[in-house]
């Protein structure tokens, strides 16, 4: 029964995420990278918002219910779309290339290579437990009480509980109503989900090979692997935040407001997992600069700008309600923040952030870090105009993450105390790195056209 019920669930998952893709007439590949991605966001939004407006509690059969009506109208809504004859189509030529495919042995090797990685992914997290601290007495904890209570008790109504949207601990609680206790497997779907849109993603501007070999180095990656097996909310975050940034580096070079509204749903949905890390805001800045070059684009970029800045406004409403947060003042803050601008403290700590920064990016990257300095140097002096606005973003990206740390400096003294903290978070520059490394012009490789 467990069986049947969890294959029920998910793929009314997989079909409100697919249907949601179709609407974008996206390539099929890429629709099937995003279905879990859009879908266990939006399910899990849904609920949510259903929790908060009609008090509907967290039960089997509420989630079976409620994704399975979700999956239907979607479906029907997809089915008479007239984006549905294109996914016809979409299936008939992929259907061609399994009846007489080219073979690459390369590819084929590179293609064992990942699946071997992912499999391995899905197997350990069938067999082992959750261990990490946070996920235990966080995410999990929270997931516990919510799949056992079936509605946010006061127990997990306090400030350290409230620092960080539902996201994950939704995907858990729902495993959980299932009866299901192998939670973790969600962060392997997400993983492979991750890899398959990535690689679709490095398709629209390079070949096969290339594009295979930026997946493989995105799944060896220490800090993105290792995640893949902690449930944590900091692999979902790197996955969003950092497939909804290239969703808009591939608008900006190709204009279509099917990448524009897809990264935008991507952004929305990174602000679900994590919303104290102000980075969601350089994306906005993106898509105004991409307005300016697309003027098509103005009507979708005002809508995807809404969708970001307005997915946030549940939780921080039931935030407020629930921990009284309405009257908070920042005027205390800002003073303080204004006394200690004038501090030799504050000179002091602007060399130290720069090097706690720069170690903890080298940390992430690794060996990526690099080879991507020498890529972004060879497409700027070959006049590569595209990489203008990826320097935009990282530059942006860093200047936010280096306030941040700046302003956490001068108001807590263990601000450089978990390093691993940063390094964690600043997971988001590897696939921006490895996207950056792989479609530069170093390569000089003719671009993918469809």
């Amino acid at each position: 029964m467990n069986i049947f019920t969890i294959t029920i669930f998910l793929l009314s998952v997989f079909i409100i995420g697919f249907c949601i893709s179709t609407f974008l007439d996206l390539p099929l590949i890429m629709q099937f990278g995003l279905s879990f991605l859009f879908g266990s966001f939006f399910i899990s939004y849904a609920y949510f918002l259903a929790y908060l407006l009609f008090d509907l509690v967290f039960s089997k059969t509420n989630l079976l219910y409620l994704s399975l009506s979700l999956a239907s109208f979607f479906l029907i809504l997809a089915i008479f779309s007239k984006k549905f004859c294109s996914l016809r189509k979409k299936v008939a030529t992929i259907i061609k290339r399994i009846r007489s495919p080219k073979i690459n042995i390369l590819n084929v090797f590179i293609i064992l290579a990942i699946a071997t990685i992912i499999i391995s992914s899905f197997y350990l997290n069938t067999q082992s437990p959750i261990i990490k601290w946070d996920a235990i007495t966080l995410y999990d904890f929270r997931a516990q009480v919510l799949s056992q209570e079936g509605v946010f008790s006061s127990v997990i109504n306090e400030g350290y509980y409230l620092n960080y949207p539902p996201y994950t601990s939704l995907l858990h609680v729902f495993f959980y109503l299932l009866n299901i206790n192998q939670v973790k497997v969600w962060y392997s779907i997400l993983f492979l989900s991750f890899a398959i849109t990535f690689y679709s993603l490095l398709k629209t501007e390079v070949n096969s090979t290339l594009s295979l070999l930026g997946t493989l180095l995105l799944t060896i990656s220490p800090r993105i692997l290792s995640h893949s097996l902690v449930a944590y909310t900091n692999l979902p975050y790197a996955i969003f935040l950092g497939l909804g940034i290239i969703f808009l580096w591939v608008w900006l070079k190709k204009g279509s407001n099917s990448y524009l509204l897809a990264g935008s749903f991507l952004l929305a949905a990174s602000t679900w997992i994590r919303n104290n890390d102000p980075l969601w805001v350089v994306p906005i800045f993106l898509i105004l600069l991409g307005s300016l070059k697309h003027r098509k684009s103005l009507l979708p970029s005002f809508v995807s700008i809404l969708i970001i800045l307005f997915t946030q406004y549940p939780w921080n409403y039931y935030k407020a309600q629930a921990a009284d947060l309405s009257t908070v003042s920042y005027f205390n803050f800002s003073k303080y923040i204004n006394n200690n601008l004038i501090s030799l403290r504050l000179l002091t700590n602007l060399k130290a952030v720069f090097i706690y920064l720069l170690g903890g990016i080298s940390k992430a990257l690794k060996g990526l870090f690099g080879i991507t300095l020498i890529a972004i140097t060879y497409d700027f002096i070959n006049k590569n105009k595209e990489i203008n606005y990826k320097i935009f973003t990282i530059i942006l990206l860093i200047v936010t993450i280096f306030v941040g740390i700046l302003i956490l400096s001068i108001t807590k003294p263990w601000w450089d105390q978990v390093p691993d903290s940063l390094a964690r978070l600043l997971m988001i520059f590897v696939p921006l790195s490895i996207y950056i490394i792989i479609t530069s012009s170093i390569w000089n490789i003719k671009v993918y056209k469809k």
